[in-house]
């Protein structure tokens, strides 16, 4: 049954800690991906499929992963050499964003903010399918592939502003069996947006919390919005 997102936003901080292991992906001599990219391509289908209306084509060719109630979007070039991250600007703006305060990749487009990383280069043909253009994001960009090991997840970056996550399989935590109750998470780096004048306490719809990640061999917390949507 699906669940109504709302309720994880009331969830405490300190519920929502866990610990980000990011794990770079290799590409074969063929130029193929390695069994944890596939293995994240094979979780996304399934998404995908089980809720085909989370994703759409735009006009200009590109493909857009839904949060369900249309607040937060990612959008991925059919070649794969271009990310951008996209959420409802209103409740920021309502904190205190000031937008002539944001760096280089950030702006606000029709209502959304929106941060764009570009990469050069030369992409695989254009994808006919949004299955397609993440696997073609991620020959382009190897090493914004994560695994979010205590929910189970999978997760893309998109720059330094923040990432997509999604749950590996959506009815049960694959290590723990445990019931998988957060399908598809939106995850913001609030740095830029609190130097930007954001007091994160006053932003409506995003939990702020706690997220124990780790780099290299250390482990730290750091602060994250998050929108989790329950959809199975």
């Amino acid at each position: 049954m699906q669940k109504k997102h709302s309720m994880w936003l009331a969830i405490s901080a300190a519920v929502l800690v866990a610990v980000l292991l990011v794990t770079g992906v290799m590409i074969t001599a063929g130029g193929s991906l390695d069994v944890v990219a596939s293995n994240a391509t094979h979780s996304f289908q399934a998404l995908l499929e089980a809720h085909p209306s989370l994703a759409t084509r735009e006009a200009d060719g590109t493909w857009t992963v839904l949060a369900p109630d249309g607040s937060a979007k990612l959008t991925l070039s059919g070649d794969g050499l271009l990310a951008t991250l996209r959420w409802e600007a209103q409740p920021f703006l309502d904190a205190g964003l000031d937008t002539a305060l944001l760096p280089e990749g950030y702006a606000v487009v029709d209502g959304e903010l929106q941060y764009r990383a570009q990469m050069d280069g030369r992409g695989n043909a254009d994808a006919a399918t949004s299955l397609a253009a993440m696997q073609a994001y991620l020959m382009a960009r190897p090493d914004a592939l994560g695994y979010h090991a205590p929910m189970d997840h999978f997760g893309v970056m998109v720059g330094s502003a923040g990432m997509l996550e999604w749950a590996k399989d959506l009815a049960r935590h694959s290590v723990n069996g445990s019931v998988q109750d957060k399908d598809l998470v939106y995850v913001l780096n609030p740095d830029t947006l609190i130097a930007a004048g954001v007091d994160p306490a006053a932003v409506q719809g995003w939990a702020y919390a706690q997220v124990e990640v780790m780099d290299m061999s250390a482990t730290r917390l750091v602060y994250k919005f998050l929108k989790p949507f329950d959809i199975q």
